[in-house]
C-alpha cells in the first residue's frame, strides 16, 4: 500500500512524490578521524552535493518539514553513499516544520547499523550563522557569500553525543542528480527497523511513479550513471581535443516540467494577473522572449549594445573572447584577470595577487562557482580544464524557466580585473530599472570574503530589507558617481519593461557589469515578504511583449 500510494503521487507530479522542488549545492565535508562515520566513509574532506529542499512545497518561509540530501563518494572506486536528513526536534527524535534553512536540527530519524552498533546521525547549524528563509534561493545566495555551515553529530543510546565532522556547502551546483539512500547505500551503514522497511517501499513506489529505475545498482555502480544525460551535465573534454557540445536548443535531460507544454500552459494561467515582484518575474520569463531578451543575457552580444546606447568606455576591457577554451593556452594576459563564460551567471575564476593565500582552484570540470586565487595557483591548463566544462554545460533549467541561456553560443571571456587603486574587489551596485526610471539599487559587497548586501532607494534612504546576506556596518556611503550610475542604468533599460543593470564604481569610473531581465529566475528572497510587492509596484508588465 505504501508503495503504491507514492507511486500515485509521484505519477501524479512527474517528480518525486515529496520534495520535489530544491536547490543542489556543492561544498566540501571533513569528517574526524576515531569516529563511526570516518570508519565507513574514511576520515578526512571530500567533495559532497546537498540538496535542500522543502516537503510538501509551502510558499516563501511559511513552516514546512525540511530536507538535506547530501552525495558522499568513500574513495575513487567505490559507489555513491545517499544520506537524507529531516527537520527535526533538537533531539533528533521526532519531524519538526521550520520556516529556515539553519534554524532546525536535522536528523536521519532511522538508525543505521554499523561494525561500532546502531548510530543515529543529526546536523546542527553552526552558532551566528546567517539565517536564510526556506528557500530555494535564499539558499544558493547564502551559500554563495557566507557558506551554510553544519556540525556532524552522531548519537548512540546510552552515550553523549559526539561531534563527528563538519560540512560546509559553499556554492549552487548545476548537475542534475536523484538521491536515493535506497539505491544508494553502503552495507556498513545500513537503516534499520520498521522505518527503514517503510522508506524503502516508499522510494521503490516514487521511483516506479515517475518511471525511474528500480532496481538496487551493484556496489560501484550508481543509479544516476544509467539514467539521461541532464543537457546541463559538465563533460571535461580530453586535454586538447575539442568538446563535443550538445544542441543549444535540445531539450534532451530536461526535467519533465520545464519543457512540459500543459505545465507551461497552466504556469502562463497562475501568473497571467500578477501583483508581486517574483510573480512579475515569472510573468515576464514565460512571456517575453524578444531577442533583446537574449542579447542582454550574452556576455559578448551586450557589449555591442552596451556601447551603441552609453559608449564604451563603460565596458570592462575584453582580453580575448574565444568559441574554444583550448585557445586560452598561448593568450598572453596581465597578471591580474577574470574568466568567465558568456552563456551564464554565477561563476568566474578571479586571478589577482590579492587572492587568498589557501585559495585554490575546483578540481571538478565545470564548478560553477567564483574562485579568486593568486597567478600562481592558476596554471593555464587547469584554467582551460574548468572553461571546457562552462562551455560543456547549457545554463538555465529548460524552455519552460530561464530558456534565454539556450539560444546563445557558449563561449568564454577574458576581462580585465575591475579594482580600485588599493587592489581591492569593488562593490557591486545593481539598480532594479522599471519602464526607463530607477526604483531600487541593491549593493553587494565582499564577494569573496564576508558578504553583506543592502537596499536603497534612489535617494540613498535605507531600506529594511534582508535578501540573505547581512546588512555591511557601517552603513555603504553614498558613491560620489550616484547620479551619473543611475542616468547609465535608466538608459540601458529604456527599451524594456524590467531589466537589472549591474554596475561598479572603480575610483569615479563607472563600469559595466551585466543586464539581468530575471533575476533569481523569479525566486529572489525578501525578508519581510512585504517588499515582495513593494518591488512589483513600479512595474507594469505589458500583456503582449512586441
Amino acid at each position: 500500500m505504501i508503495r503504491a500510494l507514492f507511486a500515485a503521487l509521484a505519477r501524479l507530479r512527474r517528480a518525486r512524490a515529496f520534495h520535489p522542488d530544491g536547490v543542489l549545492l556543492e561544498g566540501e565535508l571533513c569528517l574526524d578521524e576515531n569516529t563511526i562515520l570516518a570508519a565507513v566513509l574514511r576520515p578526512g574532506p571530500r567533495r559532497v552535493l546537498a540538496r535542500l529542499s522543502k516537503g510538501a512545497g509551502t510558499p516563501g518561509s511559511r513552516p514546512d518539514l525540511l530536507g538535506a540530501a547530501l552525495r558522499v563518494r568513500p574513495n575513487a572506486t567505490d559507489g555513491t553513499v545517499d544520506l537524507l536528513f529531516t527537520s527535526s526536534t533538537a533531539g533528533g527524535f521526532l519531524l519538526a516544520p521550520a520556516t529556515g534553512w539553519c534554524t532546525p536540527t536535522y536528523s536521519t530519524l532511522l538508525r543505521f547499523r554499523t561494525p561500532a552498533g546502531p548510530v543515529r546521525l543529526l546536523l546542527e547549524p553552526t552558532p551566528k550563522m546567517p539565517r536564510p528563509v526556506a528557500g530555494p534561493a535564499a539558499a544558493a545566495a547564502t551559500a554563495r557569500t557566507d557558506g551554510l555551515t553544519f556540525q556532524v553529530v552522531e548519537q548512540q543510546a546510552g552515550r553523549p553525543r559526539r561531534h563527528a565532522g563538519s560540512l560546509v556547502l559553499t556554492a549552487e551546483s548545476h548537475e542534475t542528480l536523484a538521491f536515493d539512500p535506497v539505491l544508494h547505500s553502503h552495507p556498513n551503514l545500513a537503516a534499520t527497523g520498521i522505518l527503514a522497511e517503510l522508506r524503502k517501499r516508499a522510494y521503490r513506489g516514487s521511483r516506479q511513479g515517475r518511471g525511474a529505475c528500480l532496481t538496487e545498482m551493484p556496489r560501484g555502480v550508481t543509479a544516476d550513471r544509467d539514467e539521461k544525460r541532464p543537457w546541463h551535465e559538465p563533460v571535461a573534454p580530453p586535454h586538447g581535443e575539442r568538446s563535443r557540445r550538445p544542441a543549444l536548443t535540445g531539450t534532451v535531460g530536461v526535467r519533465w516540467r520545464e519543457r512540459s507544454r500543459l505545465v507551461r500552459a497552466v504556469r502562463l494561467w497562475r501568473t497571467r494577473n500578477p501583483r508581486t515582484f517574483r510573480e512579475k518575474v515569472r510573468y515576464k520569463m514565460l512571456r517575453d522572449h524578444r531577442e533583446l531578451v537574449v542579447t542582454f543575457a550574452d556576455k559578448v552580444a551586450v557589449r555591442n549594445y552596451v556601447a551603441a546606447v552609453v559608449g564604451d568606455r563603460y565596458l570592462p576591457r575584453a582580453h580575448a573572447i574565444v568559441d574554444d577554451p583550448a585557445a586560452l593556452h598561448d593568450l598572453v594576459l596581465p597578471d591580474a584577470y577574470v574568466v568567465k563564460p558568456t552563456h551564464g551567471s554565477g561563476t568566474a575564476i578571479v586571478v589577482s595577487e590579492r587572492a587568498p593565500a589557501d585559495a585554490r582552484l575546483p578540481t571538478e570540470p565545470g564548478s560553477w562557482v567564483y574562485r579568486h586565487v593568486r597567478p600562481g595557483f592558476a596554471p593555464r591548463d587547469d584554467v582551460m580544464r574548468i572553461a571546457g566544462g562552462w562551455v560543456a554545460q547549457l545554463y538555465g533549467r529548460g524552455p519552460n524557466h530561464e530558456w534565454v541561456y539556450g539560444r546563445m553560443p557558449r563561449r568564454i571571456i577574458v576581462e580585465e580585473l575591475l579594482a580600485g587603486v588599493d587592489g581591492a574587489i569593488p562593490d557591486d551596485y545593481k539598480f532594479f530599472v522599471f519602464h526607463g526610471r530607477c526604483a531600487f539599487v541593491q549593493v553587494d559587497a565582499g564577494r569573496f570574503g564576508r558578504r553583506t548586501q543592502d537596499f536603497f532607494r534612489p535617494d540613498w534612504r535605507h531600506l529594511p530589507l534582508s535578501g540573505g546576506p547581512p546588512w555591511a556596518e557601517p552603513e555603504p556611503a553614498k558613491p560620489a558617481c550616484l547620479t551619473e550610475m543611475i542616468e547609465v542604468a535608466e538608459r540601458l533599460g529604456a527599451e524594456t519593461d524590467f531589466v537589472r543593470v549591474d554596475l561598479y564604481d572603480i575610483d569615479g569610473r563607472v563600469v559595466f557589469g551585466e543586464l539581468t531581465s530575471f533575476p533569481a529566475g523569479g525566486d529572489s528572497p525578501f525578508e519581510p515578504e512585504s517588499f515582495n510587492e513593494e518591488f512589483g509596484r513600479p512595474w507594469t508588465p505589458p500583456r503582449r511583449y512586441r
